[in-house]
């Protein structure tokens, strides 16, 4: 199929799928933009800024949602390239690039999925694919969270450090009847 064939619309009929011939077409022609790209020198600081405008102008135009495979795509990279660049492997100038355009790319999806524009199951699977999200129950999240250290504890500490060291700590204590006691303790 020629290119020229690809700008025409389609017909408007709905597929199975649900997509139009319509959105179909304009998800194909959004899919071989990149092609269209010459490639960029990833070590120009301006080339890298303007390729990303065109990545998200791009969008804007055909009304479609950035993406972090469709980014490594206009950067004429694979997504294991992009994410390896993301892990720290790489020039600086690619990691820099790399962390710049995920962070706009999560800011994005943030805001996408905080207005409704992205269905509860979606959010998950791009925030767990795209993003590292993890998902944890209740008890994970418990024993993850840090305790601070007992009254008596600091204390300890305190009557063990050498004479002269100073030493300052503010306390909140919270008595099993709910009384809180707030006070500062310190030691010369």
């Amino acid at each position: 199929m020629a290119k020229d064939e690809l700008a025409k619309k389609g017909d408007g009929k709905v597929a199975k799928s649900g997509t139009t011939t319509d959105e179909n077409t304009e998800f194909i022609a959004h899919a071989l933009s990149p092609l269209e790209q010459k490639r960029v020198d990833l070590l120009d600081p301006k080339a890298i800024e303007k390729r990303v405008l065109e990545y998200m102008a791009s969008c804007a135009k055909r009304n479609m949602r950035p993406n972090p495979p469709g980014m490594a795509a206009y950067f004429g990279v694979s997504q294991d390239e992009f994410r390896a660049w993301l892990a720290g492997m790489g020039s600086i100038e690619n990691r820099e690039l790399a962390s710049r355009t995920h962070q706009m790319l999560h800011q994005l999806y943030a805001d996408y999925s905080l207005a409704g524009k992205l269905s509860p199951q979606l959010a998950m699977f791009f925030g767990t694919n795209w993003f590292g999200y993890t998902q944890r129950n209740a008890a994970d999240l418990q024993q993850a969270a840090p305790t601070a250290p007992s009254l008596d504890k600091l204390e300890a500490e305190a009557a063990a450090l050498p004479d002269g060291e100073v030493i300052d700590a503010s306390f909140v204590e919270i008595e099993s009847g709910g009384k809180v006691t707030r006070g500062k303790k310190g030691k010369k």
